[in-house]
């Protein structure tokens, strides 16, 4: 029998898991970018710096100054309080204030609040 704590903890998980992704969601050789790196889906190629370089062009274009960074669904629309984060809507931050730990899931701060922006 599953104790009823475990089906709490399972949306608390699941957002966990999406901050998570979003810090590290960079690649290392995108953060360190230096010669040649090794691409596993392709065993025979090399990507040099400018195709790195390129590959992060492509990446600031798909993406959405506005959109959660969180849900990918809402528009940003908060701002956390105290680290002035603005990469999240209203309904993850609520999720973060009432359901998980109220740490920023972009700076591990502790929230103290938000406000419309």
């Amino acid at each position: 029998m599953v104790h009823p704590a475990v089906y709490a903890v399972i949306p608390m998980l699941s957002l966990g898991l999406a901050a998570l992704y979003y810090v590290f969601k960079g690649s290392p050789s995108e953060t360190h970018g230096s010669g040649p790196t090794h691409n596993p889906r392709y065993p025979n190629s090399n990507t040099s710096s400018s195709n790195t370089s390129n590959l992060r062009r492509r990446r600031k274009l798909d993406y959405d100054d506005n959109e959660c960074q969180i849900c990918q669904d809402a528009s940003c629309n908060v701002e956390i309080l105290p680290c002035h984060h603005r990469e999240i809507c209203e309904q993850c931050v609520n999720a973060i204030i009432t359901k998980v730990d109220r740490l920023c899931p972009f700076c591990r701060q502790f929230i103290q609040g938000y406000r419309d922006i």
